[in-house]
């Protein structure tokens, strides 16, 4: 779980919120994650780990 502001996290990644919150509700209906406004949680960790580990195209 990875608990701080969702302000402070798209801030820190440099992006706007839409897109970050775009791409929260993604990984939301892939079932990777759950969050809310002060926290994610992490649901499947091999699933999201693959995700990283795949090289782009």
């Amino acid at each position: 779980m990875l608990a701080c502001r969702q302000r402070d996290l798209y801030s820190l990644f440099g992006v706007q919120r839409s897109s970050f919150i775009n791409t929260l509700d993604s990984m939301k209906e892939r079932g990777l994650i759950d969050y809310g406004p002060t926290e994610i949680r992490v649901i499947s960790r091999n699933d999201l780990r693959s995700i990283l580990l795949k090289s782009p195209d």
